[in-house]
């Protein structure tokens, strides 16, 4: 298994024929003030399976750490698998985690941390996403 897109955005959805729409990425929230909360977004993850992998049902959870590494939130599993008719030699399962109302509470990077078939307590994480927490940009131009 590969993981062969993560993405932060504000929206996302999979239509009927399976296409991914995103609706503004990005890697950096701007806000006035510390502590802030950011009120909804979406992970997005496309995950590229082997052949055998089919209809194994597959596990992530999510680390979102500070730059001190404090933990800001943590959720799973979130269960995703690929069904015996996808005729594809590689499948890939498009999976979304929604998030609301993250409240974050000082400036700077932030990581997000992300799991396969195992919880974030166990070692190194199978993907990490940077989200950059920083006050108002300055004017264009400046």
């Amino acid at each position: 298994m590969k993981i062969v897109l993560a993405m932060l955005a504000d929206a996302a959805n999979i239509s009927q024929e399976g296409k991914l729409n995103l609706l503004g990425a990005f890697r950096s929230v701007f806000t006035p003030q510390v502590p802030c909360v950011v009120p909804k977004f979406t992970l997005v993850l496309v995950f590229r399976l082997d052949f055998e992998e089919k209809e194994k049902t597959h596990e992530c959870w999510i680390r979102i750490a500070d730059a001190d590494q404090q933990e800001i939130f943590k959720s799973g599993p979130y269960a995703f698998r690929v069904p015996a008719s996808d005729a594809s030699t590689n499948p890939e399962c498009q999976v979304l985690i929604n998030f609301q109302m993250l409240q974050i509470y000082q400036f700077g990077s932030h990581v997000v941390e992300l799991y396969v078939d195992r919880e974030p307590k166990e070692g190194k994480p199978d993907h990490e996403l940077e989200l950059i927490l920083s006050p108002y940009p300055p004017p264009l131009g400046a």
